[in-house]
């Protein structure tokens, strides 16, 4: 059985960012800034030594859904409240 720890250094970071890209769903939450982090980092690793950043790719594309996705409901609590007020 082969170790893909050591074959793609990049491989954990990418599943993290893929994680944390679509935690930062939740409104008001950095989680998706850091997910974008990562993803980049682990694709930097993953070309490095030639390896798939298949994981880090998909948890870039999470990472920007889910900011985008805060900025727009941010957005429309903040009109909101200055309808209100």
């Amino acid at each position: 059985m082969e170790n893909n720890a050591v074959d793609n250094p990049g491989k954990g970071l990418g599943i993290a960012s893929m994680i944390l890209g679509i935690a930062g769903l939740i409104p008001f939450s950095p989680l998706a800034i850091v997910g974008l982090i990562l993803g980049i980092v682990s694709k930097k690793k993953s070309s490095e030594v030639g390896a798939s950043a298949g994981m880090a790719t998909a948890g870039i594309i999470c990472s920007i859904i889910g900011i985008i996705f805060s900025i727009i409901i941010t957005s429309c609590v903040i009109c909101l409240i200055a309808a209100n007020s």
